[in-house]
């Protein structure tokens, strides 16, 4: 459902103002809060980006069908983007270790008493996001009452992640520094927790006794394309499992929040991240995605590109993967004894399907009854769950399948189901932090990334080749249960 909220009144500066990620998400989605007449008079919006542009020639640029217009679709309307345009301001600057400071930007947030929040907003490569930090600083633009958020991923291992943190840490509190998956932020997954509550009836099938296995998964039909300079330094196991899937495995597995303290969710996360077991040889499957579909291969992208020389390489000598498949075990953990998770990603997929599967355990049966089989919990392209079950009759040929669906768009149909950074942005102004990653569980999350990172970098596994436009790896390559399946009664 669409929050009903309006923000409050705010300086929201956006570092990376003219990137990608700010022109596809941030800006619409701020521009769907006026749509709906809920950004207050005295809200701002500034860009900050090396471009030496004037206000309104970034205004101009906003509206461009490349830029915000052309992502806002069948959203836009002129009357609307007339109001939202006297928010937007550009402030020239160059950031990075030499940056001479923020003094086109201090021009437009002068300090004074009664200034608003300020959120600073860092889409950027997350070396940038100390410097910047500190030139915020060193400006005098901090009033020790903002907001900064950071965007994944922050740093690409676990000293990276600590380093990133303590330089932020200089400037702003750790309540006040929210760090973004947005994934949390979609309507199935923030709901888990409520899906699977004690109170609920699929919460009385939530543990071993219940449960054979967990399956995890994002498939993209899309490749590399224009990130193409990120991800050969990332890979899917640091750009996707590392964030995204590891949060969804955690809102899976952890324990029932006792109240509704926003502590409680980050702790309750953060110990099933550092249960996470030691992957052994044969837990993992990586792979990248060769010519098919009328598609070029990931390496032939790589030799093509020409943003960056250290990247201009031969074909075939790229190693980095763009399929992920991984056999996760907890460790200590009573809920989910001897209940294995397959955490799975990949682009150049056959579909794009985001979804959590939970196979329950064989239940024999005798007389009239209805048996669980499993649950999918829908993540996109729809929202949703649908629960599989069996219904026996009193007699054994009196059987058949049948299935139970809750589908958001359907369940709320006067609403509009808001996009992920809508939700987010709101609660970063309004000071929710329940949907953001702790820096805790940042650097978990790493350490088990690592180990799995060092492992790979030995050579183990093999980099599974596989076609665009299909499944991935052959499914006999992923990992397996190696289980008998697990019977009740």
């Amino acid at each position: 459902m669409a929050p009903s909220n309006t923000l409050k009144p705010c300086d929201f500066v956006i570092f990376g103002g003219t990137g990608d990620l700010a022109k596809r998400k941030l800006l619409p989605a701020l521009y769907m809060y006026e749509r709906e007449s809920r950004l207050p008079a005295d809200f701002r919006i500034i860009a900050v980006s090396r471009e030496e542009w004037s206000t309104e020639q970034f205004r101009d640029y906003c509206e461009g069908e490349d830029a915000v217009k052309g992502f806002l679709k069948g959203a836009w309307e002129q009357s609307v983007w007339d109001v939202f345009r006297r928010r937007l301001h550009h402030a020239e600057a160059q950031l990075g270790e030499s940056s001479p400071g923020l003094p086109n930007l201090a021009k437009i947030l002068p300090m004074t008493p009664n200034a608003p929040l300020r959120v600073f907003y860092m889409a950027l490569p997350s070396e940038l996001m100390g410097p910047t930090c500190e030139a915020i600083r060193d400006q005098g633009l901090a009033s020790g009452r903002d907001r900064v958020v950071l965007e994944k991923p922050i740093g690409a291992s676990l000293v990276g992640a600590k380093q990133v943190h303590e330089r932020i840490r200089h400037t702003f509190g750790e309540n006040d520094i929210y760090r973004i998956d947005h994934y949390l932020g979609k309507e199935t997954v923030h709901n888990i927790p409520v899906l699977r509550s004690d109170s609920s009836l699929l919460g009385l099938l939530w543990d071993h006794a219940w449960v054979d296995r967990v399956e995890i998964s994002v498939s993209e039909e899309v490749g590399a394309g224009d990130r193409i300079e990120y991800y050969e330094t990332a890979g899917a196991l640091r750009d996707m499992v590392q964030n995204h899937l590891l949060q969804i495995l955690c809102l899976v597995a952890m324990e029932p929040a006792e109240n509704s303290s926003k502590a409680t969710l980050r702790v309750a996360k953060c110990e099933i991240l550092k249960s996470l077991g030691e992957i052994a040889e044969g837990d993992s499957v990586r792979g990248q995605y060769e010519a098919g579909s009328g598609m070029p291969g990931y390496s032939e992208e790589v030799g093509a590109f020409a943003g960056v020389d250290s990247l201009r390489r031969a074909p075939n000598s790229t190693l980095t993967e763009t399929f992920v498949a991984i056999r996760v075990r907890l460790n200590d953990n009573s809920r989910w004894r001897d209940v294995p998770f397959f955490l799975r990603t990949g682009k150049r997929l056959d579909r794009r399907e985001a979804q959590v599967v939970m196979h329950f355990v064989t239940t024999p049966t005798s007389g009239a009854s209805v048996t669980p089989k499993r649950l999918v919990i829908h993540i996109q392209p729809d929202d949703g769950a649908t629960l599989f079950v069996s219904v026996s009759g009193s007699y054994p040929s009196e059987s058949a399948d049948a299935q139970l669906e809750l589908h958001f768009p359907r369940a709320f149909p006067s609403s509009r189901t808001p996009e992920a950074y809508e939700r987010l942005l709101a609660d970063v102004v309004n000071g929710d932090p329940e949907l953001f990653v702790s820096g805790a569980e940042v650097e978990a999350s790493w350490k088990w990334i690592d180990s799995i990172k060092e492992m790979w970098n030995s050579g183990t596994p093999d980099l599974r080749l596989y076609p665009a436009g299909t499944t991935g790896p052959a499914t006999g390559e992923w990992p397996h249960d190696g289980r008998a399946p697990k019977k009740r009664g």
